[in-house]
């Protein structure tokens, strides 16, 4: 199935979504997220905040860590730096970052209106670490990816692992391909996958 993003994406919080489960960040940390932590040279996106209600802080385990761009992430961010009008990546139309709290009441309303299997917010994290092992990434950089400080936080997705894929780079591309763009590797089916198509 071919998908084609077709002008405005309908969903307000579509590269949100997007974001989540093609990095596996925290909400607070998407919310956080500031234009100089993306490195496109790079390819790699420096995760050091995270936002509550009280504001920006540290992350969770108060540790930096980057998360690699696949080709999906750079795409939309390329065109969102373009045009972008705040500090934040993900920003209200008067500059501010997203509010954290209304993001899961925000998200439980996207999935009804996409007609799709209610799950919550955080599940796309899930989906991001399963996918990851389930197409052969390793425990190791899965650890370092998600930000466990132990591989045993990490060890619940080590049943999904087949052999690990040396030098892939490309492990995964969730939503829709920009249209501008060269298909370059078909993602393999996932019910969340198909939540982000309904919004394009």
């Amino acid at each position: 199935m071919k998908i084609h993003v077709k002008g405005t994406v309908q969903n307000k919080n579509f590269l949100l979504y997007l974001l989540a489960i093609n990095t596996g960040m925290r909400r607070g940390e998407l919310c956080g997220l500031k234009w100089d932590q993306v490195n496109f040279t790079a390819g790699l996106i420096e995760v050091l905040g995270n936002l509550t209600r009280y504001g920006l802080g540290t992350t969770k385990t108060n540790l930096i860590r980057y998360v690699p761009m696949n080709l999906r992430v750079r795409q939309y961010l390329e065109r969102e730096f373009k045009n972008r009008r705040s500090d934040f990546v993900l920003s209200r139309n008067d500059g501010l970052p997203l509010r954290t709290a209304h993001i899961y009441r925000e998200f439980s309303k996207a999935t009804k209106e996409a007609s799709v299997r209610q799950i919550k917010f955080h599940d796309l994290r899930h989906t991001f670490a399963s996918q990851f092992m389930m197409k052969g990434g390793n425990i190791y950089d899965l650890q370092k990816i998600l930000g466990h400080t132990s591989v045993n936080m990490t060890q619940r997705y080590a049943h999904l692992s087949p052999a690990y894929l040396a030098g892939t780079t490309e492990i995964l591309n969730f939503g829709s391909e920009l249209e501008s763009e060269q298909k370059v590797e078909r993602p393999t089916y996932s019910p969340h996958k198909v939540f982000l198509m309904r919004f394009s």
